[in-house]
C-alpha cells in the first residue's frame, strides 16, 4: 500500500487528477449524447489516457527497479509510443476537420512531425549514462559550464 509521505502525496495528486479527468469525460459524453461519433471520441481519449497513464506508471516502477529487463523496457515505450501518438492523431482529425485545407496540412505535418521527434526519442536517441545505471542522483545546473548551459 502507500508507504511514505511523498507516495500518499502522489497518490493524492492522481486521485484528484483522475476524478476531474473522469468527470469531465462524463460531462463532455452527456453533451455530445446526440452524436454518437463524439461521444466514441470522447471515450477514445479518456480510455487512451487511461492505459497511457498505466503504461507510465509501469515504465517509472520498472526503471526504479535495478534488475529491470531490457525486454520489458522496451516493450513499454512501444505501448507509450503507440498509445501516444493514437491520442495525437484522433485529436489531428478532429481538428483538421474544421480547417481550410492550407490549415488541414499544417494539422496533419505538425501531427507526423510530432510522430517522428517521438520515435527518435524514445527508440533512437541514446540514453544518459547516468539513466543507464539507475543512477538518480541528479547533477547541479549549476556544475556546468557556461558553454553547456546555452
Amino acid at each position: 500500500m502507500v508507504q511514505n509521505t511523498d507516495e500518499r502525496q502522489a497518490f493524492c495528486g492522481t486521485s484528484i487528477g483522475l476524478a476531474f479527468l473522469t468527470t469531465n469525460t462524463v460531462l463532455s459524453a452527456y453533451r455530445a449524447r446526440h452524436d454518437p461519433w463524439t461521444v466514441a471520441f470522447v471515450l477514445f481519449a479518456y480510455l487512451d489516457l487511461l492505459a497511457l497513464f498505466g503504461c507510465l506508471r509501469a515504465y517509472e516502477k520498472q526503471r526504479a527497479e535495478p534488475l529491470g529487463t531490457v525486454e520489458m523496457n522496451t516493450s513499454l515505450k512501444v505501448a507509450i509510443w503507440v498509445l501516444a501518438n493514437a491520442l495525437n492523431v484522433a485529436f489531428a482529425y478532429r481538428v483538421a476537420q474544421m480547417m481550410p485545407l492550407a490549415l488541414y496540412a499544417v494539422v496533419w505535418g505538425m501531427s507526423g512531425f510530432t510522430l517522428l521527434v517521438t520515435f527518435y526519442g524514445l527508440f533512437l536517441c541514446p540514453e544518459p549514462e547516468n539513466l543507464k545505471n539507475n543512477d538518480t542522483e541528479e547533477v547541479l545546473f549549476s556544475e556546468f559550464s557556461p558553454e553547456t548551459k546555452v
